[in-house]
């Protein structure tokens, strides 16, 4: 996957909720609302071509950016993202396919012998588990997990 690239087409005028179901996923945990990225005023049809970046250990989160951006990239913003799964199905059937820009924080329960509830970052992943095709939220612990794609755009 190193240096090869992916281009999509996003229609920014298209709602979220539009986005995700173009993917037609199996099987989706969180709707996130629709609130736009920082510096994502877009509108209309645009192209941009996606690369994965992996990370070959654990790092925090600002750590990660860090070395997004010393690579001449930054994060796939969430409707990049989200083209990635709708336009290349079949790549989240070899790898976890994630983005660290779209990131939501929220609470939710963590459903250990303790019941916390936490307040964790949340990243978008694509994946195929069991068969089925997924759009996953999943907490982000800034633990790298082999097999994990970052999408990014370059600058």
């Amino acid at each position: 996957m190193e240096n090869q690239s992916f281009p999509v087409t996003i229609d920014f005028n298209l709602p979220l909720d539009d986005m995700i179901r173009a993917g037609n996923y199996d099987w989706i945990n969180f709707i996130p609302e629709e609130t736009g990225q920082p510096g994502e005023a877009r509108d209309g049809m645009q192209k941009v071509s996606i690369e994965f970046l992996t990370f070959h250990k654990n790092c925090e989160f600002t750590t990660m950016l860090e070395k997004i951006e010393k690579q001449g990239f930054r994060p796939a913003s969430l409707p990049e993202f989200l083209a990635i799964g709708a336009q290349y199905p079949q790549l989240q059937e070899k790898f976890w396919i994630t983005s660290l820009t779209a990131v939501e924080k929220r609470q939710f329960v963590n459903f250990t012998a303790e019941m916390e509830i936490r307040d964790d970052r949340l990243i978008p992943c694509l994946t195929v588990i069991d068969g089925k095709r997924m759009l996953v939220w999943a907490p982000f612990d800034g633990k790298y997990r082999p097999g994990f794609l970052f999408a990014c755009v370059r600058k």
